[in-house]
């Protein structure tokens, strides 16, 4: 299933601290990295599977996570 990956998801993806969510800092550095645009994610989100193809398992946990988000609100 794809869904929009969003800043809600950034900030509640659980399991990689003590807190969860991953910081803007090195999301930014992720997004410059794999060529995507950090503006265009922060307003209006990334396709899960753009995270899920990039290979990266911290990625694919934040892809995974919103998909689980979402399935449970019912998108």
């Amino acid at each position: 299933m794809t869904v929009m990956v969003r800043l809600e998801h950034l900030h509640s993806v659980p399991g990689f601290k003590r807190g969860p969510g991953f910081c803007h800092p090195q999301s930014r550095a992720w997004c410059r990295a794999h060529g995507v645009d950090w503006n265009e994610f922060r307003h209006h989100g990334i396709a899960s599977d753009v995270l899920v193809a990039s290979g990266d398992p911290m990625a694919i946990a934040l892809a995974r996570h919103a998909e689980s988000v979402e399935a449970k609100r019912g998108r």
